[in-house]
């Protein structure tokens, strides 16, 4: 079975449990597949790869770089999140995680991220998480539907 990028992102959200804030697919600050916020205020960013050509491409991103000094900005943890076997913990650089999400969904850390230098969300960040969360939750529950909803 092939993994959907829906299915890993909902492995992913089942996964971080702690997290006071998960959010799929954001761009507000800065674009990730799932970002999730601890309750002290720490990001982890959990890119979702569904081929190798897909992950060879990711380190085109200025990102990486900041990554590899050990800058995260905001994010205190990055990982890699995979179906099973597609990447091998040797092709992961040494900063970033490696999760395995295998056909039943089930997550199995292969390795675990080192942590970055980063700073804390703060209430004005995480306000834009919220508002971003909430266009997205009504995209997704409004696309299709003809409606006369003014907002």
């Amino acid at each position: 079975m092939n993994l959907t990028t829906k299915q890993l992102e909902l492995a992913v959200i089942s996964y971080e449990k702690q997290a006071e804030l998960k959010s799929v697919r954001t761009s507000l600050p800065w674009e990730c597949d799932v970002l999730t916020v601890s309750k002290s205020r720490y990001a982890t960013e959990w890119e979702i790869k569904r081929s190798r050509s897909d992950f060879k491409s990711d380190f085109k991103k200025p990102k990486h770089i900041k990554f590899k000094r050990g800058q995260g900005g905001h994010i205190k943890y990055f990982w890699f999140v995979v179906p099973k076997g597609l990447v091998r913990e040797s092709e992961v650089p040494s900063y970033a995680g490696l999760m395995y999400v295998n056909d039943e969904m089930v997550c199995s850390i292969v390795r675990r991220p080192k942590r970055l230098k980063c700073k804390k969300i703060g209430d004005a960040t995480m306000r834009k998480l919220y508002r971003s969360m909430m266009f997205r939750f009504l995209k997704l529950n409004f696309d299709g539907m003809k409606t006369n909803f003014l907002f």
